[in-house]
């Protein structure tokens, strides 16, 4: 047998014994996750703009920001 349909094959098999696991986590199409309260408590919070950057660059040949890398 070829390196490649023996490799195919694996992935098949590899596919085959994941996909069963995924969908057993999903119930009728909603994650299982955090409860449904939790989440609405988290989105009742206060945001905050601190996330946004205070120092921007702008190219003065274009008059738009820089395309470089300002923040990570």
């Amino acid at each position: 047998m070829p390196r490649r349909r023996a490799l195919k094959s694996l992935a098949g098999l590899g596919l085959s014994a994941v996909i069963p696991g995924c969908l057993s986590r999903v119930d009728k199409g909603k994650f299982q996750g955090a409860a449904p309260s939790a989440i609405a408590r988290e989105n009742q919070n206060a945001g905050t703009r601190d996330w946004l950057l205070a120092k921007t660059g702008v190219d003065p040949a274009t008059r738009y920001r820089c395309p470089w890398i300002e923040g990570y």
